[in-house]
């Protein structure tokens, strides 16, 4: 079975009580679309292929810059520290500690040179659908639709086609393949705080809190999804594929559908793989390297540049994720197979939701 990426972030880890699985992710500021129809009729050879790859973040709590993550309590010399005695070893235990700032780094989806980071409060998605048709040495009506739209509306991508195939040759016969998988990370936020995935505004709405207002936030979640399906050494091949994939569009839950429907002869092949996690809560935060100095200093005297040195406020330190613990796993891998002659249905979906957020969206 081929399944399709997963989105390596730089965080390890990672839907409690009324809470499954990932948010949406919310669109880029700049969208756009793809949109190409495909349409064939040849006795001979047809060879078509098709690679859509998208990765971006959202700013689930509004904000993808980096961010107060909380204090972290750190050895500090803040001038009271003496020295050791003369012959005596050096001795750090007796440096105080001090509390300061840390900042959780602003997201950044990567590129060349850079790994990909995710910020407090953001989740991250991937997108990704290749499909390869050969066929050779027969009869062949081919038609594809195939649209994306990095805004969600009404889906992020959308591939409806429909084929047909009879081998004129001795060595005629059809391959096919097609996967379509998505992949969406959160670092989890709090309910007052998400404007980028709900169409009710921070989660106000008398519908969105639960009963016993006991659910704040939202936890991190990490999901992967794929599905697809392949034919080989087709001689007779009339079939019709659907790929549906929503995970931009505010107030939804993020889903994926794939089915297929097909009758002939040869080798046809279906499957299905899901893995999601949820933490207990969002992701933690902890010390990142050394503190940094972050006071002004045009205009300062030496003298005032030291005394600063020794204010802890006047420091602030790297944040780096904390994975929570794990609320929930689920795996499930599916396949269905035929060989021979067939009369073949298969359709997969998957849905998340997140009902304290009122995802996905019901009546008023």
């Amino acid at each position: 079975m081929k399944k399709i990426g997963i989105l390596a972030f730089a965080l390890v880890f990672i839907a409690s009580g009324v809470v499954l699985a990932s948010p949406p992710v919310p669109p880029p500021t700049e969208v756009d679309t793809i949109s190409t129809v495909t349409d064939i009729q040849c006795i001979g050879t047809v060879l078509e292929s098709e690679s859509y790859t998208r990765q971006w973040i959202g700013a689930t709590d509004g904000n993808p810059n980096s961010q107060f993550a909380g204090n972290a309590t750190v050895p500090f010399d803040d001038g009271t520290v003496t020295g050791p005695a003369p012959g005596e070893p050096d001795d750090s235990s007796n440096v105080p500690n001090a509390s300061i700032p840390m900042y959780a780094p602003a997201s950044d989806v990567g590129g060349p040179g850079r790994a990909p980071v995710l910020g407090l409060g953001d989740t991250a998605g991937e997108l990704r659908y290749e499909e390869e048709f050969n066929a050779i040495g027969g009869q062949t009506a081919y038609n594809k639709l195939f649209d994306t739209d990095t805004a969600g509306t009404p889906a992020d991508l959308d591939v409806d086609k429909t084929f047909t195939f009879a081998a004129v040759e001795p060595n005629g016969n059809l391959s096919f393949n097609e996967n379509v998988g998505m992949t969406i990370v959160s670092n989890g936020f709090s309910l007052s705080e998400a404007t980028g995935v709900t169409d009710v505004i921070g989660g106000l709405c008398p519908w969105v809190q639960d009963p016993g207002g006991t659910i704040t936030t939202v936890p991190a979640t990490n999901e992967s999804i794929a599905m697809g399906s392949q034919i080989l050494s087709g001689s007779a091949v009339q079939a019709n594929t659907a790929t549906r994939v929503g995970m931009s569009l505010a107030g939804q839950g993020p889903t994926e559908t794939y089915a297929i429907f097909a009758q002939g002869e040869g080798y046809i092949e279906a499957h299905m793989a899901a893995q999601i996690q949820e933490g207990f809560t969002p992701v933690g935060w902890a010390p990142n390297g050394a503190p940094v100095f972050t006071a002004p200093t045009a205009g300062s005297t030496v003298a005032e540049i030291e005394a600063a040195q020794l204010i802890a406020t006047n420091f602030r330190l790297g944040a780096q994720v904390v994975a929570p613990k794990l609320a929930l796993f689920e795996q499930y891998e599916e396949s269905s197979s035929a060989d021979g002659q067939w009369i073949f249905s298969k359709s997969m979906a998957y849905e998340s939701q997140i009902p304290v957020l009122q995802i996905p969206a019901v009546g008023p």
